[in-house]
């Protein structure tokens, strides 16, 4: 191997997210990890960049970014670089999070369900940001089809927008260049969000 591990007595349960860093040189690798912490490691060194406290019980999904240089002036003037955003993956089904990150430092610019006022399932997937529109879509599990599944965040502050339940969704977020992102929901039925909108574009899923 190139260096040694870099973050010991851990799981990592995710993809690997790999990214530049607004300000920083070289590429990052950033994951989440069984211990419920967050880290951000040099691709080149092996260093640590950062780690965070535990977030959770443990981080079971990937980590999303948002692209300083890629986004709005709106964004741009509210943070000063990339925004990475994590979700939980808590004991409880109904008391799950949504950090928004800064990518430089690793500290919480705002969070999701900080209280456990919503009912909020493990988070699964890849947070699909969509730059456009200042909005992550967040997958969870369902708590046995009780809950919301998907969840448009608005990425400067973290309110939610339109939630739907689709019953517990396990995969990646589909995009598509006609501006539709396709949602693989668990029991086989395929559901197509209009982005512009943000409503189902077909009348039914596909099944």
């Amino acid at each position: 191997r190139l260096w040694p591990k870099a973050l010991s007595g851990t799981q990592i349960e995710g993809v690997v997210t790999l990214t530049e860093i607004q300000g920083l040189s070289g590429g990052y690798a950033v994951v989440g990890a069984s211990d419920g912490t967050v880290a951000a490691v040099n691709i080149s060194t092996g260093a640590t960049l950062w780690q965070t406290a535990a977030l959770g019980d443990a981080i079971g999904a990937s980590v999303g970014v948002q692209v300083w240089a890629a986004s709005d002036a709106s964004f741009q003037g509210q943070f000063g670089g990339d925004v990475l955003f994590v979700g939980t993956k808590n004991a409880s089904p109904t008391n799950n999070k949504v950090y928004a990150l800064n990518a430089a430092t690793g500290a919480v610019l705002w969070t999701f369900n900080a209280l456990g006022g919503t009912a909020v399932d493990v988070v699964t997937g890849i947070p699909w940001v969509n730059h456009d529109a200042n909005q992550v879509l967040i997958t969870t599990r369902s708590n046995g089809g009780s809950q919301p599944s998907l969840w448009a965040l608005s990425t400067l502050n973290g309110i939610v927008g339109p939630s739907w339940s689709l019953g517990d969704i396990n995969n990646w977020l589909g995009w598509g260049m006609d501006g539709v992102v396709y949602v693989p929901a668990a029991d086989g039925k395929l559901y197509a969000l209009d982005l512009a909108t943000l409503t189902m574009k077909w009348t039914s899923p596909f099944d």
